[in-house]
């Protein structure tokens, strides 16, 4: 038989589906700004230079990046949220 963890309290889980939408938008940002990048990057050159790497390489790797983490925090906040975030303390200042 299994008994509840009393050192988790519910106001705890209440914080923490509070820190979704926060933790969603953040997402949501990373995300866009990834593919606006990738919409910017479209119009660069892709030709050539030194070594076979033109100046649209760099753009087009940031903009992947951004995108794929941008997708991660989504599926991180929307599937329950980051599980080792502290709780808050409630204190003035976080220091």
């Amino acid at each position: 038989m299994t008994t509840p963890d009393s050192s988790v309290s519910p106001s705890d889980g209440a914080a923490q589906a509070a820190a979704v939408w926060p933790q969603t938008l953040v997402g949501a940002g990373v995300l866009l700004t990834g593919l606006a990048l990738a919409f910017g990057a479209i119009g660069i050159s892709s030709e050539a230079g030194y070594g076979g790497v033109g100046p649209n390489f760099l753009p087009w790797l940031v903009s992947v990046v951004l995108v794929l983490c941008g997708g991660w925090i989504l599926w991180e906040a929307r599937t329950g949220g980051f599980r080792e975030l502290d709780a808050p303390t409630g204190a003035d200042r976080a220091y």
